[in-house]
């Protein structure tokens, strides 16, 4: 499994140093049909940063990325399935 992460704004950490924050909008997941995304419906994606053409661009990470900013720390990780999806759990 991966994790689908989008840039949410930026802090300056004690050191001094410009950081990016991050959010989890989703994740990829694969099973015996193939890879699928898993998108967090409560993320707002024009509250995310945008480039100047206006697109949200997101980064991939393994699962073992550790997120760095408080506030993802403290959320359970809803996203977090494992195991195989059968075309019965999805009509689409």
């Amino acid at each position: 499994m991966k994790k689908i992460m989008a840039k949410r704004g930026s802090y300056v950490n004690k050191n001094g140093e410009k950081k990016t924050k991050w959010v989890k909008v989703g994740v990829i997941n694969e099973n015996s049909n193939g890879q699928y995304i898993i998108l967090d419906p409560s993320i707002n994606l024009s509250a995310l940063d945008k480039s100047e053409g206006g697109d949200v661009f997101c980064s991939i990470y393994d699962n073992d990325y550790q997120d760095t900013t408080q506030q993802n720390s403290q959320q359970p990780d809803r996203f977090n399935v494992g195991g195989d999806i059968n075309d019965k759990d999805y009509p689409f």
